[in-house]
């Protein structure tokens, strides 16, 4: 029944609820439809093995609120990082990442070389660092070519913000720890001269 703004008012009681249950019927299956939609756009992690890797990255802190998550701010170069590897699928959540970092950096303080180590999805069938997880669908493989991996810092840095950008990564053996294994870490601190007495500061800097 075809229905206009001039002849709904000439309708029955009757008409009116046939039409109500109709209209009620066509939005239970498009909600079924857009609902199987949904299930099938479901990025499906147990087709990808996973890959130890340690990632290098450099980020402009002033802006920031440290280095470490939060709770009371999503202004942190942790959250940020994480934001980026969930939302380009790169891991399923941060809890299941095995993920470790070398250090961290209070708030507007910036670094140049920060590492973390973590595991990330991967395209490689074997290889170093490469992890076959519990639920992996062998038979579900996405016949990814054996020698090309993903770029994880071009993918990366197309989602992170201009202050926060990955310069280098590396396979690594699936024990190695950003954190625990880190033989060495460099801090260099700036300071506006002012009034600052800079011969005695470096004389008692000598002295340390």
């Amino acid at each position: 029944m075809d229905v206009t703004n001039d002849n709904l008012e000439t309708l029955s009681k009757e008409e009116l609820i046939t039409i109500i249950r109709n209209l009620a019927a066509n939005s239970t299956k498009k909600g079924c439809k857009n609902a199987k939609k949904q299930e099938k756009s479901t990025f499906d992690f147990k087709k990808y093995k996973k890959r130890h890797v340690a990632l290098k990255f450099l980020y402009l802190g002033w802006d920031y609120c440290g280095f470490a998550v939060q709770t009371h701010t999503e202004k942190t170069i942790e959250t940020q990082l994480f934001n980026a590897l969930l939302k380009t699928k790169l891991l399923e959540s941060r809890e299941t990442s095995n993920y470790h970092r070398c250090g961290r950096t209070d708030k507007g303080v910036s670094a140049f070389s920060q590492v973390i180590s973590l595991d990330l999805r991967s395209n490689l069938l074997e290889g170093k660092g490469i992890i076959t997880p519990e639920d992996f669908a062998e038979n579900q493989h996405n016949n990814a070519v054996s020698d090309q991996e993903i770029d994880y810092p071009s993918i990366l840095n197309r989602v992170l913000p201009e202050e926060i950008k990955v310069i280098a990564w590396a396979p690594v053996d699936t024990s190695f720890s950003a954190r625990f294994d880190c033989k060495k870490r460099t801090y260099k601190y700036w300071f506006p001269i002012g009034n600052l007495d800079i011969k005695r500061m470096q004389e008692a800097g000598s002295k340390l």
